[in-house]
Parts: structure tokens; C-alpha cells; sequence
């Protein structure tokens, strides 16, 4: 299966750049409001700046109370205008204006940069909205108490490195001049610089930092460098049909390996590899064993809850692992009692899932498995920027992607 991904163009290393306008009669959508906030932010008082004093959150750009919450940053942009020579000062920042642009040079010099270089860093080949599908991401997502739901509009951009592989990112600027790239830790080093492209490779597992240097400034690129974390799975058939047990194991081992295994190599160097496979015609517990008809619904309850014919829990699945050290699916008429739309699930850290067969016929075939396998090797939602991501709470074909922050949630 092909995914088509969209590609763009990523203004500025640290994306200090707007899409549409801000401010008094602006567009003010979500992600260029943070920006222009981030940007009153690290600018100091004595020029025009906020220095920290603008405290937004996503949910204040969208909620009833929208144009009141907006109106300390209207003046926020009205004070930087007036303080600033040359500006015209009527609350709203432009893409590529005159505004942003002055933003741009005095927040980068106070991070002790040089000039506004404008410089673009973004990986060679296509990307889809900030990120793309070989681990670079400019999404900047921030974990709150359990999921990605939170944006830093102030951290560098990352990129997924496999120790042993490669990646090449892209640096250019409109202003011309020439790129440098240097990695001063042990984990990764800089292969080439030629033309403004910059190829590195991994060497250990860790947290490395990429410098690219142009006129004047360093922009930092954040690596995270994974090793193989290899990952065998065993299928297990919940009911014995003879005349398609074969077809069923065969059925979801191609969306394994065919979609599944791709987004987790290229994104997060996850390398799974098929097991064994076994057919459970019986539930054999002490109170109500019974026989699976593999042609009847098996309701699967919560903890605590009655169990009968047809009726299972969490325990009676976990029994059935034999292999805890592997990632166990569990396939067939399986429903869920408090929510029987659900057609999968897995457990966040306990190596095991199920899916109700009628998964392998539907347009979910494919990204359903990766999103709940992505929730048994530890990935919480993402929830921040929704589209695009493979952890998505709301599941779509499209969503392939696994921004690199987000790698902190795997072993």
C-alpha cells in the first residue's frame, strides 16, 4: 500500500514563520498565533517585546471566548509596532512582512544569534505538514500528563537517526552564502556538506545535536539516534476454522509486513519479524470453560465484569500468552462490550492486541493495526496537531506518521 504525502516548505529552522495573518483582523489560526506569541516572548521589554508576559494556550484561540483572549496579544503586537521604527502600526503581523521579519532578527539575537538569516532546513525528499515519513519533524509537540497534546514553539526541530543509517537534511536561504554542519557528540557525525546538503549518520544510541551555521547564526537540529529494537510477533486464532485459518494468519502477516513493519523501520527502526501462530478453540478456566465458535460473537469485558459463554476479559486473553517477551495478536469475532464499534485495541506497554477479523476488510486494514501495535510498544496519542500523525486519537488512511519527539515513549 502507497501513501501520498503532501510537500511544503519549512520557513526558518526554528519555523518562525506564519502562514496567514495575525493579530487585528487577522486569520489567527492556532499554530500562527503561538508563533507570533513566541516571538513577543523572547524579545525584551525595552524593544517592544513581551519577555515571557503572553501566556496563550490552544484552546484560548478557539474557544467562545476567542477575540477577548486574543486582545492582550493584539496589543502585545500594537506596543512592538510602535517602538519599532519604520513599522506601521495597526495590531496585525503579515506573513514575510516588515513586522515578523524585525520579530524574526531580534528574537534570534537574543539567543545570541547574528542576523535574520532566513535559512530553510528541511529533509531531502517529500514531507507532509511538518514532518515526514523518515523521522524529521518541526512539529515541536510537548507530552503533557500522559499524551502529546501540547505544542513548544520555542525547540529546534528534530530528526529520527538509525544508528548505521542515514539521513540527509536540506539548508538554503533566498540570501544565498554558504552552510556549515558540525556534531561535536560521539553519536552521530556529519558524513558530507556539499550544496547545502547535509547528510549524517548514526553511530550510537542517544540525544545528539546537529549545529548548521549560516551567516552568522546556528541553527540546532535535535537527533535522536535509535539502535534495532527488534520485535517478534505470534498470532494467535480465537476459534478453529479449518477452511480459513491458513488465509486468516496469511491475511493480516501481509499487513504486517507490508504496511505495518515500514512505518516503524523508517520512522523509529522498530524491526518486527513474524513468530508463531497457534489456533485456541477453548477458553479453559475454571468457572464457565467453553468452546469458541469461531462463526459467533466473543464479547470481551472489562475487569470485574461477569464472564460466561462467549464472554471473556482481559485475563482470560493474557492466559493465552505464552511469550511475554513478544508482541501477541489475538484475531476474531471479538467485540467489545462498552464500545462494540471498536474493532482493535492494544494495551499501552503490555505487548499484546487484538482485532476483530472483520479489520482485515476494511479501509482501516492497515493503519488500525499500526496505531494499537504503536500503543503496546508504549506510544501514548497525539493530540496536538492532529492530522497526518499515526497516533492520532482519530484513526484515518492517511495517518502514517511518527513525529521523532514522540520516540521518548519507546523503550
Amino acid at each position: 500500500m502507497a501513501f501520498t504525502m503532501q510537500e511544503i516548505t519549512i520557513v526558518g529552522s526554528s519555523e518562525l514563520a506564519i502562514d496567514a495573518s495575525v493579530g487585528d483582523g487577522g486569520v489567527n489560526d492556532i499554530a500562527d498565533v503561538l508563533t507570533i506569541q513566541t516571538l513577543l516572548n523572547g524579545i525584551p521589554v525595552s524593544l517592544g517585546g513581551s519577555d515571557g508576559g503572553l501566556t496563550l494556550e490552544p484552546e484560548d484561540i478557539v474557544g467562545p471566548q476567542r477575540l477577548i483572549k486574543l486582545e492582550p496579544l493584539i496589543q502585545a503586537i500594537v506596543r512592538f509596532q510602535a517602538m519599532q521604527p519604520g513599522l506601521v502600526q495597526d495590531g496585525r503581523v503579515d506573513p514575510e512582512k516588515n513586522t515578523i521579519k524585525r520579530m524574526r532578527a531580534l528574537f534570534r539575537t537574543r539567543r545570541g544569534g547574528g542576523v535574520d538569516s532566513d535559512l530553510v532546513i528541511r529533509p531531502a525528499g517529500p514531507i507532509a505538514g511538518p514532518c515526514n515519513g523518515q523521522g524529521f519533524s518541526a512539529a515541536r509537540l510537548k507530552k503533557g500528563a500522559k499524551d502529546w497534546d501540547a505544542i513548544d514553539r520555542r525547540a529546534p526541530i528534530r530528526q529520527f537517526l538509525p544508528v548505521g543509517g542515514r539521513r540527509t537534511l536540506v539548508a538554503t536561504s533566498a540570501a544565498g552564502g554558504a552552510v556549515s554542519a558540525s556534531i561535536s557528540g560521539p553519536k552521530a557525525v556529519v558524513e558530507s556538506v556539499k550544496d547545502g546538503k547535509i547528510t549524517i549518520v548514526g553511530r550510537l544510541a542517544g540525544e545528539e545535536t546537529l549545529e548548521i551555521r549560516h551567516a552568522g547564526h546556528v541553527h540546532t537540529v535535535k537527533l535522536t539516534v535509535r539502535d534495532v529494537l527488534p520485535m517478534a510477533f505470534d498470532i494467535v486464532l480465537l476459534g478453529d476454522d479449518p477452511t480459513s485459518n491458513q488465509s486468516r494468519i496469511a491475511d493480516f502477516v501481509s499487513v504486517m509486513s507490508g504496511i505495518v513493519a515500514p512505518i516503524y523501520l523508517n520512522q523509529a527502526n522498530v524491526v518486527f519479524s513474524h513468530g508463531n501462530d497457534r489456533v485456541v478453540d477453548k477458553i479453559s478456566r475454571s468457572a464457565s470453560p467453553f468452546t469458541i465458535d469461531p462463526f459467533r460473537k466473543l464479547t470481551l469485558v472489562g475487569t470485574g465484569e461477569p464472564v460466561g459463554d462467549h464472554i471473556v476479559s482481559d485475563a482470560d486473553l493474557i492466559a493465552l500468552i505464552r511469550d511475554r517477551t513478544r508482541l501477541t495478536i489475538f484475531l476474531g469475532k471479538i467485540v467489545l462490550k462498552r464500545n462494540p464499534r471498536t474493532v482493535g485495541q492494544g494495551v499501552i506497554g503490555g505487548a499484546w492486541a487484538w482485532f476483530n477479523d472483520t479489520i482485515l476488510d476494511t479501509g482501516q486494514r492497515g493503519i488500525l493495526p499500526a496505531h494499537e501495535i504503536g500503543h503496546t510498544l508504549g506510544f501514548n496519542h497525539v493530540t496536538a496537531l492532529t492530522p497526518g500523525f499515526l497516533m492520532n486519537e482519530f484513526i484515518m488512511p492517511a495517518n502514517v506518521i511518527i513525529p521523532c519527539e514522540t520516540l521518548a515513549d519507546l523503550p
